[in-house]
């Protein structure tokens, strides 16, 4: 399963972010703040991966066409707070593990596991089905591919970088530039994410 254009992808994220730009970046702006705020108390702190998945949810909701309101990114997430929460631990303790100890293996796991929180939230698995899945996912549709799309969605984050260096105006490009974008560039993976979905399912069928 390896025909996803990456070109297709990109055009479709940016389409539907541009489309729903303005929800988006409320409510991008909305979880950056309760990030912030969540991320002030060691409890507040264990309840960002519900808030993530939140986010994810609503940004899937986007992707399928239906309509979420401003706000909509703390509910789902917080009816599987348990899941994402257990699901974030492991994830994050084993890459780490393979980052110190090698470093390809933590690159290698940061790829086959982009999914979990997707599938948790969109697909309500328990946490061991969406590591499983996740990892058949990601190979079924390119490790590389899964590898290319998203070193590229933040190699555009890492452009603005150079406007730093500008005077006067450069470091509000810098500062600014990121989040002004982020509404495109965010539906791209979750664009990839359903693309792979489907033509997984659909490869199940045909078999």
């Amino acid at each position: 399963m390896t025909n996803i254009s990456i070109i297709e992808t990109f055009y479709e994220g940016f389409k539907l972010g541009a489309k729903n730009y303005f929800l988006i970046l409320v409510n991008t702006l909305l979880y950056i703040v309760s990030s912030i705020l969540l991320g002030i108390t060691v409890v507040g702190i264990l309840a960002l991966p519900a808030l993530l998945g939140g986010y994810y949810h609503f940004l899937i909701q986007i992707a399928k066409g239906k309509h979420p309101k401003f706000g909509s990114i703390y509910a789902k997430g917080f009816q599987n707070f348990g899941p994402l929460l257990f699901a974030s631990i492991i994830s994050c303790l084993a890459i780490v593990m393979g980052l110190i100890i090698f470093l390809l293996p933590g690159i290698y796991l940061i790829i086959v596991w982009s999914f979990i929180f997707y599938l948790i939230i969109d697909q309500n698995m328990n946490v061991r089905e969406a590591f499983s899945r996740s990892r058949s996912l990601i190979h079924s549709a390119g490790w590389w591919k899964t590898a290319g799309i998203l070193g590229l969605t933040h190699l555009i984050y890492i452009m603005f970088e150079v406007f730093a260096f500008i005077p006067s105006i450069g470091i509000y490009i810098y500062l600014m530039g990121p989040v002004l974008i982020y509404p495109l560039v965010s539906m791209v993976y979750v664009v990839y994410y359903l693309k792979v979905i489907k033509l997984y399912d659909n490869s199940i069928q045909r078999d």
